[in-house]
C-alpha cells in the first residue's frame, strides 16, 4: 500500500507557488499551457476507451517487479483487468497533463517506463501523433491488454518486455534512442529510480525533460526526488506533489518550484 503522506502534502500546497513566481518563459510556458491547459476531444476518447476495460471481470497474473531484488518479481498474482482500469492507469488529469507537456515542448522521441494497459501511451501520442514512442513494460500480461489498447487507436509504439534493468542493458539502446522526453512510472524504488536517472542522464540531448511519477508514494521515492533535483545538470524541477518534471542539461539558472496541481 502506498504511502499517505498528510503532512507533505499539506505542506506542499502552503508553499506551491502562482504564476507571479514563473520567472522565465520555460516556467510561464509550462505554467500557463501544460498545468493550466484546457480538456480536449482526445482525452475524452481515452477516457471513454478506459470505461471499456473498466468493464471487464477477465483476469490475468500480474507480476509486480516494482520492488523486486536481483530481477524476482515482489507479487504474482491475479488482477481483473478491469480494477486494473480504474485503479492502477494513469487518470484522464494526469494523462492530459502529458499530453500538453508534448503538445508544448514537441519532444521528438519518448521514452516511458511502465506501459501498464496503454493509457498513458495513448496520452503521450496524443500530445503528437508523430512522436516516436519507446515503451517498455515488466509484466507480460499487461503488456497484452497494452497491445489490444494500441491496436483499438490504431498506433504502435516500439516496445519491449521484461525487467527494466535487463532491457537497459541488453535490448533498449540509450545511446542510440537519446529521449529527449521521459516518463519513469515503474519500480518505486529509491535505488531503482536514482539508477535510471544516472542512466538516463548521459544520453540525453540539451532540454530533455525527465517526469518522475509518484515522487511521494513512499519515503524512498522522496528521497529519490530530493537527490535528483540537486543534481547539477538538472536546470529546472517542478513538484506537482505525486509527480515531478525535471528539464535538465538547459542555460536556464537552476530553480525548484512547487505547482498545485
Amino acid at each position: 500500500m502506498p504511502y499517505l503522506p498528510i503532512i507533505p502534502f499539506i505542506r506542499h500546497q502552503w508553499h506551491s507557488a502562482g504564476v507571479k513566481q514563473c520567472t522565465g518563459d520555460l516556467l510561464e510556458s509550462f505554467y500557463r499551457q501544460v498545468l493550466h491547459g484546457s480538456s480536449s476531444d482526445q482525452g475524452a476518447e481515452i477516457e471513454a476507451y478506459r470505461k471499456l476495460l473498466a468493464k471487464r471481470t477477465d483476469q490475468i497474473p500480474v507480476k509486480d517487479w516494482g520492488a523486486g531484488e536481483d530481477g524476482i518479481p515482489i507479487d504474482h498474482r491475479m488482477a481483473v483487468v478491469g480494477k486494473l482500469a480504474q485503479k492502477a492507469s494513469r487518470g484522464r488529469k494526469e494523462g492530459e497533463l502529458l499530453m500538453r507537456l508534448v503538445q508544448t515542448f514537441q519532444p521528438e522521441r519518448i521514452l516511458e517506463f511502465g506501459t501498464h494497459l496503454g493509457i498513458s501511451g495513448l496520452y503521450l501520442l496524443a500530445g503528437n501523433p508523430e512522436v516516436e514512442l519507446t515503451t517498455m513494460e515488466g509484466d507480460p500480461a499487461t503488456a497484452q491488454i497494452a497491445t489490444e489498447t494500441f491496436a483499438q487507436f490504431d498506433v504502435a509504439p516500439r516496445r519491449f518486455i521484461g525487467p527494466f534493468d535487463r532491457l537497459l542493458e541488453q535490448e533498449v539502446n540509450l545511446a542510440e534512442l537519446r529521449p529527449d522526453l521521459v516518463f519513469v512510472d515503474g519500480n518505486h524504488r529509491y535505488e531503482a529510480t536514482v539508477r535510471y536517472f544516472e542512466q538516463l542522464l548521459p544520453h540525453v540531448p540539451a532540454g530533455a525533460i525527465l517526469v518522475f511519477d509518484d515522487i511521494n508514494w513512499s519515503p524512498g521515492m522522496q528521497m529519490a526526488w530530493a537527490e535528483i533535483i540537486q543534481h547539477p545538470q538538472v536546470s529546472i524541477s517542478i513538484d506537482l506533489f505525486w509527480m515531478g518534471i525535471c528539464f535538465v542539461k538547459t542555460q536556464h539558472p537552476k530553480k525548484q518550484v512547487r505547482f498545485r496541481f
